[in-house]
C-alpha cells in the first residue's frame, strides 16, 4: 500500500468511525425499513450504503489529489491554496511547467546530449514548485490578516506592513515562474536544435551551456524564496 492509499484507508476508517455517519446510516435503515415497510435486507443496505458512500466522499478526493501529485513529481506535501488567487494561478502555472519538463525528460524525442540538463531542469523546478507552494501558503495568510485588519477596520504601519510583505513575496514567486519557463524554453529549444543537426555543434554546446546558467540562476531565486518560508512576520500593533 503506497502512500496515498494509505492516507484513503485512514479517511475510511475515520468516516466509518464517525459518530453523525453512524447516525445518518441508522436513520436512512429505519427509514427504509420501518417508514418506506421495505424488507430488512433493504434497510441494513441501505445503512450501509450511507456509510460507504461517506467514506468514498472523504477517500476519494485523497486519492486523486495523491495521483495529481505524483504525476507532476514527488517533493514536499503541499498544502492546498486559496482557489483563484494571484499565488493559486502561479502554483498551478509551476505545476503545468513542471509536468512538459517531465514530459521533455522521458520523451521519446528528447536528445541524448539534453537528457541530463532536463533531468537537472526537472529537479530544479520541483524544488522551485515545493518552496513556492510553502510562500503561496504564506500569502493566503497574510491575505487572510489583511482580511482581518479590513473587517475591524484598522489602518496604519501594521496593515502596510503586511501589504508591502505580501507584495514582496509575490514578487519573489513571479520571478520563480519566470526562472521556471526560461529553463524550460531553453530546454525545448536546444532540443529541437539537437534533433535537427547531424552532430552536436559547438553552437549546441553554447546552448547546454545557457540552461546551465539558466538553472544556476533558478537555483538562487528558488534560494532567496526559502527564506519566506521561514520568515517571522512583523506584529501586529506598534
Amino acid at each position: 500500500m503506497d502512500h496515498n492509499e494509505r492516507k484513503a484507508a485512514d479517511k475510511v476508517v475515520e468516516t466509518v468511525t464517525d459518530g453523525w455517519v453512524l447516525a445518518l446510516a441508522a436513520f436512512f435503515g429505519l427509514l427504509a425499513g420501518f417508514g418506506l415497510g421495505l424488507p430488512v435486507i433493504v434497510a441494513l443496505l441501505a445503512g450501509v450504503g450511507t456509510v460507504v458512500a461517506a467514506a468514498a466522499v472523504n477517500a476519494v478526493p485523497v486519492l486523486i489529489r495523491g495521483s495529481r501529485r505524483d504525476a507532476i513529481g514527488a517533493g514536499a506535501e503541499r498544502a492546498e491554496l486559496v482557489p483563484r488567487t494571484e499565488q493559486a494561478q502561479i502554483v498551478g502555472q509551476l505545476e503545468a511547467t513542471l509536468r512538459r519538463i517531465r514530459d521533455l525528460r522521458d520523451g521519446p524525442s528528447v536528445a541524448d546530449s539534453v537528457k541530463d540538463s532536463a533531468a537537472q531542469a526537472f529537479a530544479a523546478a520541483t524544488s522551485a514548485l515545493d518552496t513556492a507552494n510553502a510562500v503561496a501558503v504564506g500569502v493566503d495568510q497574510l491575505d487572510a490578516a489583511l482580511r482581518e485588519l479590513q473587517t475591524v477596520r484598522v489602518a496604519g504601519p501594521s496593515q502596510q506592513r503586511l501589504a508591502e510583505r505580501r507584495g514582496v513575496m509575490l514578487d519573489r514567486l513571479n520571478r520563480t515562474l519566470a526562472g521556471v519557463l526560461d529553463v524550460y524554453s531553453k530546454l525545448v529549444e536546444t532540443n529541437a536544435t539537437v534533433n535537427t543537426s547531424s552532430i552536436v555543434e559547438a553552437g549546441d554546446q553554447a546552448q547546454l551551456q545557457q540552461i546551465g546558467s539558466s538553472l544556476d540562476d533558478l537555483r538562487l531565486i528558488v534560494g532567496e524564496l526559502e527564506k519566506d518560508t521561514g520568515h517571522e512576520l512583523p506584529p501586529l500593533s506598534q
